[in-house]
């Protein structure tokens, strides 16, 4: 139904200001501010307490300060000790996160932009089916997918030789392509505010495809590639359905750990994880966010034909 009503449509090129913002009446922004502030104090109290678990020997219990859940002894609280509970103390496995995501993250928000423009652009027989393949990993839980690909690449079309189990790389297929989707959405939005007469004048100066690509469609989907990116970033920090089935003794990620570790009882290193993994986030949000807004005052002009050969 989305795809019928919206197809099609333009919303104007995003080039020009936009509507002044029209001001609510007192009464509704203090309502509508203070419910945000309950909202938001709650889950700031959340990340409080996890920053305090992480900080302390045991939480109600023993309150004193401790850095020992970062290290790989750490302390012998809950199964530690015993022989039972999880071993995979310390930052590590969220330091070996940080590097799959490094490298999903770019290629899922390239593939996004990508499959947004095939889909809205060039618009190939089977289009529709392609855009609404992409959304099949939001629709379906991602534990379904996890046993997928378990099944898909451990031995692919029969060849035990291409298998991928147990490896970095089916980690990496399985963050960017279940969370791909969000990149899709935020350039088919762009694609439908900006008008594609602006493309067709680049080819009639004489623009190449590359040169079109370059000078004209990138620049509009700059902060759809920096979304996308980051969403998969993130989710694949976090994720936990699907990965659990593909994760191996070689390749581990650090929310299996954090699940692992709340399991055994030991809640000091699963909100020790946590708080590194929250400001890694923290980061890469700050980091989008200063690249969109300095790509937003760089942007003062409509889009310059500078490079096309007339």
């Amino acid at each position: 139904v989305l795809e019928l009503i919206g197809r099609g449509k333009s919303y104007g090129s995003g080039m020009v200001g936009s509507r002044p913002e029209l001001r609510l009446p007192a009464t509704w922004r203090f309502t509508l501010g203070a419910l945000c502030m309950a909202a938001a104090s709650f889950i700031l109290l959340i990340y409080l307490t996890i920053t305090g678990g992480a900080f302390t020997v045991l939480w109600g219990v023993d309150w004193r300060l401790t850095t020992a859940y970062f290290s790989n002894t750490g302390l012998n609280i809950g199964f530690a000790g015993t022989g039972y509970g999880s071993s995979d103390r310390g930052l590590g496995l969220v330091w070996d996160s940080l590097g799959i995501n490094l490298v999903a993250a770019p290629i899922g928000g390239c593939l996004g932009v990508l499959v947004a423009y095939v889909v809205d652009r060039i618009r190939p027989p089977g289009a529709n089916l392609l855009a609404f393949m992409t959304l099949i990993p939001a629709i379906l839980p991602g534990l379904i997918f996890g046993i997928g690909y378990v099944v898909a690449f451990n031995a692919p079309f029969g060849f035990t030789s291409l298998s991928l189990s147990g490896t970095a790389a089916i980690l990496i297929i399985n963050v960017l392509f279940s969370n791909m989707f969000v990149g899709v959405l935020a350039a088919r939005s762009a694609f439908q505010r900006s008008d594609k007469h602006v493309e067709e004048a680049a080819e009639a100066l004489g623009a190449s495809l590359t040169q079109r690509l370059l000078l004209v469609t990138m620049p509009l989907l700059k902060t759809a590639f920096l979304l996308g990116s980051l969403y998969v970033f993130i989710d694949g920090l976090t994720t936990l359905s699907s990965v659990i089935f593909l994760i191996s003794g070689d390749h581990k990620l650090a929310s299996v750990a954090i699940f692992n570790h709340a399991s055994s009882g030991e809640f000091g290193y699963a909100a020790a994880k946590s708080v590194v993994i929250v400001m890694i986030a923290g980061a890469a949000m700050a980091l989008a966010w200063w690249l969109e807004r300095t790509d937003r005052r760089g942007r003062t002009s409509p889009v310059s034909t500078t490079g096309i050969k007339k």
